[in-house]
Parts: structure tokens; sequence; C-alpha cells
């Protein structure tokens, strides 16, 4: 029942009342990051109106460069890198870059190497420090930390353990990102 226009069956998201949306419901709405501007969406859920690409099985390779660039941007600790970011790349302590345009690889994007997967790009440097945490994207808890490690070696950890989970769970469950509270 409409009950005259004020009822919302999934209170929780007043973007979208009815929480079957194609299989984009969020079991967990409730966000208590000040950091996401679209409240009651986690990862994997998208903003208003998304649409979660159907799971494909993929397994990550390690990329290593064939020459050192001493070129590119450093950043000497992972705060350097975090005070650079905009709120909106921000969800509950944890980088989620959007990387439009790319597909799943490695690239230098300015100035920087990148590690694109999903549509999201992961800092792949070979030479800074990040703080990688293998994300569970149901309840919103990391599930191991490579804390500490190169930007690369953290990362590649992180992706072969999150795509052996996946595969498993046919899903996008879990993924990393870097957290941004600890530095």
């Amino acid at each position: 029942p409409n009950n005259g226009g004020n009822y919302n069956p999934n209170p929780y998201n007043p973007y979208n009342p009815y929480p079957n949306n194609g299989g984009n419901y969020n079991p967990y709405p409730y966000n208590p990051s000040p950091y996401n501007p679209y409240p009651g969406y986690g990862y994997g859920h998208g903003h208003p109106g998304y649409n979660r690409p159907p799971y494909s099985n993929y397994h990550h390779t390690p990329y290593y460069p064939t020459y050192n660039n001493y070129n590119y941007v450093r950043y000497y600790s992972p705060y350097d890198y975090y005070i650079t970011l905009q709120y909106q790349n921000v969800f509950m302590n944890w980088v989620l870059y959007p990387a439009t345009g790319y597909n799943t690889g490695y690239y230098v994007i300015n100035n920087y190497p990148y590690y694109v997967y999903n549509n999201y790009q992961y800092r792949y440097s070979q030479y800074d420090t990040c703080n990688y945490e293998l994300v569970d994207s149901y309840t919103n808890q990391a599930s191991q930390s490579f804390r500490g490690y190169t930007c690369n070696d953290g990362y590649d950890q992180c992706a072969d353990i999150r795509d052996s989970r996946n595969s498993y769970e046919n899903n996008y469950r879990y993924f990393c990102a870097e957290n941004t509270s600890q530095y």
C-alpha cells in the first residue's frame, strides 16, 4: 500500500525505497561514514541508479615494470597521498578511486603507477608504502590487512586472496582498498 505517498518500505534509503532493484540491495544499509555521499550504499552497491555488472571470474596477474622510472610522483608516506584525496573517494576510511575509461591492468595515470580493476584504480608503486586491506562488502569489515608493504606487493597479495574468495562466492563480495586511518 502506498499510504498516501508516505510509505517507504526501506526507510534507510530515501533514494530507492524498493530494495528489490536487480540484486543491488544492500543488506547493511546504514553507513556511519561522513565521507560517503550516498548513505546506505556500500562498495559494489554504487550510487542511486547504479547497476552492478555480473560477476566475471578473474585472477590477478602481478605486473613487473621492465624499467625503473624514477620520474614518477612519490608519496613518502601513506598520509602524503591521503591528504590529496577528495571526500568522494573515501568510503568508511577506504580509498575507492574511480578509473573511468580504463580496462583492467597496469597504467601510469597522472605520472603515477596504478592497477585498475573493476573500474577502480589502486596505487601500484614499487617504492611507496600502502596500507591495503581485504574488505568484505557484505559486512563492511576488513578481513585481512597488508599494512606497510610497498603498494604493488600489498595489492598483489590482497588481489590474490580477493580473487580466490570472489571466485568461491561467484560474486564481487571482496575488494581491496587502502585504509586511510592507518598511516
